[in-house]
């Protein structure tokens, strides 16, 4: 291969990292963050419904502030808790009893934990993917401007 081959070829691989393969971890990386977030959410209700559980045994009332929109927060106080409303997505709200809710969350937290090794999985692969082909590059041209210690950054 000429020099102007090698910078062609260099060219499309270095374009198709920053374009394609970057842009792809970065929609990874995004949907990551949604998951681990969702599950946080799961976890904390999972909580709070223990806790429903536990003063409805004691017949008592259940109080809390909640933030009712630009930190602006309410007084709560519960005294019916054998249910409670759970948004299943798109707008959607179902009426659960306690322990129903419970059951929900534990499947849902299983599903978003198998969807968070899965993304875990996609993130590595790309990662290494990019790595391979900057090393490739360095390969191919020494000189090259590449330097595959970037991918770890990412």
């Amino acid at each position: 291969m000429n020099a102007n081959q090698i910078s062609e070829q260099l060219q499309k691989y270095e374009t198709y990292v920053n374009e394609v393969l970057k842009s792809d971890l970065n929609r990874v990386c995004l949907e990551l963050d949604r998951v681990i977030k969702d599950l946080a959410e799961y976890q904390q209700l999972r909580e709070t419904i223990a806790l429903m559980l536990k003063r409805k045994e004691n017949d008592e009332t259940y109080e809390f502030t909640t933030d009712i929109g630009s930190n602006f927060f309410a007084r709560v106080i519960v005294d019916d808790m054998s249910s409670i409303l759970l948004e299943l997505g798109l707008g959607y709200y179902l009426e659960f009893t306690l322990p129903d809710a419970l059951r929900f969350i534990e499947a849902r937290e299983k599903f978003l934990n198998s969807k968070l090794v899965s993304l875990r999985d996609q993130s590595g692969k790309i990662k290494a993917h990019i790595k391979l082909l900057l090393m490739y590059c360095q390969e191919l041209y020494p000189g090259a401007s590449t330097d595959s210690r970037k991918v770890t950054k990412l």
